[in-house]
C-alpha cells in the first residue's frame, strides 16, 4: 500500500491503520505507530493530532465567539445598570423639594438647640457661645396701688 493511499484511507475512515500489532493495548499501539512511522517515513502521531485539531477548529472558533459575546453582554449589563443609577440621580436632582429643604443642627444640644421653618434662608451660621446665661431675679417691692382711669388706655411694655 502506498503512502498516498494510506493517508486517503485514514482521512476517509478516520481510523489509524493497525500495522504490526501484536496485542490490543494502547501502549503497544502507540509504540507500533511510532515504529511504523519511522519505517514508512510518515509521522502518524502528527497526522492524527492535526486531523483531530482540524476537526475541533469550528468548535474552538465557536467557543471564542461565545466568550466574546459573553464579555460584551456583561459590559452592556454594567452600562445599563450605570445608566439606570444616573437616571435615578438626575430625577432626585430635578426635584424642587431637594433645594427647598433646610436642616439645623447644634454641635452641643446641652448648650443650644436649632430648628428651621418653612421660609428659613439657606446658609451656614455659626454662633460662638462663650458664657451661658444665669437665672435672674427682680429685687424690690410690689406696689399695689390703684391708678384712676380717666378714659385713656395705657400700655406698658417691658
Amino acid at each position: 500500500m502506498s503512502s498516498a493511499s494510506t493517508i486517503s484511507s485514514i482521512l476517509s475512515t478516520s481510523q489509524v491503520p493497525q500495522i504490526g500489532l501484536t496485542n490490543n493495548t494502547s501502549s503497544s499501539l502507540s509504540s507500533t505507530l511510532a515504529i511504523s512511522g519511522l519505517a514508512s517515513g510518515l509521522n502518524w502521531q502528527n497526522i492524527v493530532s492535526e486531523l483531530a485539531q482540524a476537526e475541533r477548529a469550528p468548535e474552538t472558533q465557536w467557543q471564542s465567539q461565545q466568550t466574546a459575546l459573553t464579555t460584551q453582554n456583561s459590559a452592556f449589563s454594567t452600562i445599563a445598570s450605570d445608566l439606570s443609577t444616573l437616571q435615578t440621580d438626575l430625577q432626585t436632582l430635578q426635584s424642587p423639594s431637594l433645594y427647598q429643604s433646610t436642616t439645623a443642627q447644634s454641635s452641643n444640644t446641652a448648650v443650644a438647640t436649632a430648628a428651621t421653618g418653612a421660609k428659613t434662608s439657606t446658609g451656614s451660621f455659626t454662633f460662638n457661645i462663650s458664657k451661658l446665661a444665669t437665672a435672674a431675679q427682680i429685687n424690690g417691692t410690689v406696689i399695689n396701688k390703684k391708678i384712676p382711669t380717666i378714659g385713656k388706655t395705657m400700655n406698658v411694655k417691658l
